[in-house]
């Protein structure tokens, strides 16, 4: 289905007045629903792309510096394409399971540089369309103590990169490669240049969460 700058939400609109069948009629309430709640979410297609985005993914997407993933502009887009390389097994085995047990969740830590924050991702499979159906809602958040690590640039940076955990924002050591500390001062904005940052797994998070892989490299 070719989208051209149009959310799925006003094509589902046009068609709503339309003999449009059961399939249509379901997935149109389920939009609305979608539009109203403040879990992110979004819909794509057997081929991961994004079909339709929710005012609240477009929300964070703005809050969190990427514009570009907001509204109808990342329409069309492949996931895959804007998740981390060493995230990407993950979501495909997250999805194989969602298509054969219809619902896949999981809680993780997407922390912002005032708050720590812990979502539940949920992942539906639309049967009737081979699509999926993805939703992360807040479960806990609290502002950070203020007692963390001092953000340091010869410890945690090197050769202009700073290297951190995909999934709990620490920062690799440079001095220590084998440990990892949070430090949410290199999750803002120095002046206007946005410091580079390598995605990894530190080695409690791989293996607490995805045995499966077997190194915790940065991608460079």
């Amino acid at each position: 289905m070719a989208h051209s700058g149009i959310s799925l939400f006003e094509l589902l609109s046009r068609i709503s007045s339309e003999k449009a069948g059961r399939g249509h009629t379901h997935l149109f309430r389920l939009i609305q629903q979608l539009e109203a709640t403040p879990a992110v979410s979004y819909i794509v297609d057997a081929q991961w792309r994004f079909v339709y985005v929710n005012p609240a993914w477009s929300s964070f997407a703005r809050a969190n510096g990427t514009p570009h993933l907001a509204g109808d502009v990342v329409i069309g887009a492949n996931l895959f394409e804007v998740i981390p390389d060493v995230l990407r097994p993950v979501y495909y085995n997250a999805f194989e399971k969602a298509r054969k047990e219809r619902v896949w969740e999981r809680q993780y830590e997407c922390s912002s540089p005032a708050e720590f924050r812990k979502y539940r991702m949920r992942i539906h499979f639309l049967e009737n369309r081979s699509w999926f159906l993805i939703t992360n809602t807040l479960v806990f958040k609290r502002r950070h103590s203020g007692n963390t690590r001092k953000a340091d640039r010869d410890t945690y940076q090197g050769d202009g990169v700073i290297v951190m955990c995909a999934h709990c924002r620490c920062s690799r050591r440079i001095d220590r490669p084998m440990q990892w500390d949070f430090v949410p001062q290199y999750l803002r904005l120095k002046g206007k240049a946005l410091l580079k940052v390598s995605q990894g797994l530190c080695p409690i998070c791989q293996i607490y969460f995805y045995p499966k892989l077997k190194t915790a490299r940065g991608r460079r």
